[in-house]
């Protein structure tokens, strides 16, 4: 959901803005280590419906395939199947696009 505009859009979304505009959105920071991966670029390649293209400090997070990414979405917000203690509570950020520049 925070990225939605850019991917659906088609804007470049550079893989190392990607933490800084994350945090400026939801005031937390990525969480994919403690989802268990080392790097951000391992986590988005495991997001079906996304693709990086490039390398190094140039590599983007692009809109590979719209529907395996609507169908990923989904599921994550509908998977009731996981249990529901408050340990194992998935806590679900929310985004605030902000406001765009005059012109």
């Amino acid at each position: 959901e925070c990225f939605r505009a850019e991917l659906f859009g088609q804007r470049p979304l550079l893989l190392s803005q990607l933490n800084n505009l994350y945090k400026m959105r939801s005031d937390e920071e990525l969480p994919y280590k403690a989802a268990g991966y080392e790097k951000l670029r391992d986590f988005l390649t495991d997001i079906p419906g996304l693709s990086l293209m490039g390398r190094g400090n140039r590599m983007q997070v692009r809109l590979g395939d719209a529907e395996r990414l609507e169908a990923f979405v989904s599921g994550c917000i509908t998977d009731t199947s996981a249990p529901t203690s408050p340990e194992n509570a998935v806590q679900t950020p929310t985004f605030s696009m902000p406001q765009p520049l005059p012109e």
